[in-house]
């Protein structure tokens, strides 16, 4: 029994590594660039893998192997990034009690008080303004902002009381200046509109409930991590991952409804003789086995 455990695993790890393994004689080469384009390759050393070495899949010496991984970069990796998201995201929406959609600008006045602010930071850190690229100046501005919309989180979360998941994308607007589109998702407890939009104090903002089995928020805001390299997300820990107690009461809401409205069709329908008040009486000549 123990030589049969034994090949059945050798046979399964030979498997899995030649579904990994590409062409080459130097080390080990792994396989997890999926479809990109233009893949980057990333060297590794370790120690042998003591059940490797008892399956005799390797000698007891230092492993070298090359990972083949994700540019995220092309066009190729910029689509992946927004399927992956999206549907992370329609998890969500189909997990939580409510969710808002909604937009975060920063106005003119704000805009520029974030844009010295990023540019004190940098002089402060030994760069020069004159060298600083377009793509730079808007990756500082947008970590200064990030600041801000963190603590609009957390004054959201403070001042309704809930238990919120979100996801944030950050796009270059035409102005220069960055703007985000952002789900938030409802847990326990409620959000007021009026509540998520006073709270942003730097600029436009509006937000509205995304309808019941309506997805189109999810594809929108992953819209934009498949336009530009440059757009960036934030999002709740494990998100797209709803836990298991989550999606069973979801169901168990979904089943409630559904049982709700076939009871109130069947009592409302011409061709049912029992009145709503015969069906709330259990029939005990029937049985029940």
């Amino acid at each position: 029994m123990g030589a049969l455990a034994a090949n059945i695993g050798r046979n399964q790890v030979q498997e899995w590594l030649g579904d990994l393994r590409v062409g080459g004689s130097s080390g080990t080469r792994l396989q997890f660039a999926g479809d990109c384009s233009q893949p980057c390759e990333i060297f590794c050393r370790g120690l042998p893998d003591k059940i490797l070495v008892g399956l005799k899949l390797e000698p007891e010496t230092q492993r070298v192997a090359t990972l083949l991984t994700r540019c995220r970069k092309c066009a190729k990796c910029l689509r992946h990034r927004q399927q992956l998201w999206a549907a992370r995201a329609v998890d969500e929406i189909t997990v939580s009690g409510r969710t808002w959609f909604g937009t975060l600008t920063l106005s003119p006045e704000k805009a520029l008080q974030l844009q010295y602010a990023s540019e004190l930071r940098k002089v402060r850190q030994g760069w020069q303004l004159a060298e600083l690229a377009d793509t730079d100046r808007f990756q500082a501005i947008r970590e200064e902002a990030s600041v801000e919309v963190t603590k609009w989180l957390k004054r959201v979360r403070k001042n309704s009381g809930a238990t919120l998941r979100y996801l944030l994308v950050c796009e270059h607007h035409k102005s220069g200046m960055p703007h985000w589109h952002i789900l938030l998702h409802e847990r326990s407890g409620k959000v007021l509109k009026r509540k998520l939009e006073a709270s942003w104090g730097y600029g436009f903002t509006h937000f509205r409930l995304v309808p019941p089995g309506d997805n189109n928020a999810a594809y929108y805001c992953a819209k934009y991590l498949g336009k530009s390299a440059e757009a960036r997300l934030r999002a709740s820990l494990q998100y797209g991952s709803p836990s298991m107690e989550t999606i069973a009461e979801k169901v168990e809401h979904l089943l409630g409804e559904l049982m709700f409205q076939t009871t109130k069709h069947d009592a409302t329908s011409p061709t049912v003789k029992m009145t709503q008040q015969e069906m709330m009486i259990p029939n005990i000549n029937s049985s029940i086995f």
